[in-house]
């Protein structure tokens, strides 16, 4: 509790971590499709010029700011700590990211996203995603009181 009396709102970076090829990037593209057909994004940026491309979203869903970004792979062509330092500064109180399972994009997760709870989970972008999307869901049911609020 804050000496206003006051306690902060919650806030969530959720981890979609695995190897490299393993659909990291491809589950997070498919959230974005999934929230922009509900809602249209207030600021939607595209690294690249084809429809696979890695993107950038944010929406607000009855005043919770959602972030989603795609790219998860390390290095200086990589836009994963730009996104992530752009989610943070935006405020976002739900943050959805790819990223590997090791390394750089998780010590930047630690670093610039101090002030929010890490959930962590496996690629659900597979044969059976719809199953394991839905234990993801289950076992994170603070997610959505949040996104429900």
């Amino acid at each position: 509790m804050s000496n206003s009396g006051f306690t902060s709102k919650p806030k969530y970076i959720i981890c979609d971590y695995a190897a490299s090829r393993n659909g990291k990037s491809g589950t997070a593209l498919k959230v974005m499709d999934i929230l922009s057909g509900i809602k249209s994004p207030l600021t939607q940026v595209t690294h690249g010029k084809n429809i696979n491309s890695d993107r950038y979203e944010e929406y607000d869903f009855n005043g919770v700011k959602i972030t989603v970004f795609s790219q998860g792979d390390p290095g200086p062509k990589s836009y994963q700590l730009p996104d992530l330092k752009a989610a943070v500064a935006s405020g976002a109180d739900v943050i959805i990211c790819a990223s590997r399972s090791s390394g750089d994009t998780v010590n930047n997760i630690y670093k610039i996203a101090k002030n929010y709870e890490k959930i962590w989970y496996r690629n659900f972008y597979a044969d059976n995603w719809t199953q394991q999307f839905g234990d993801f869901l289950n076992e994170n049911y603070r997610f959505l009181l949040v996104l429900l609020r």
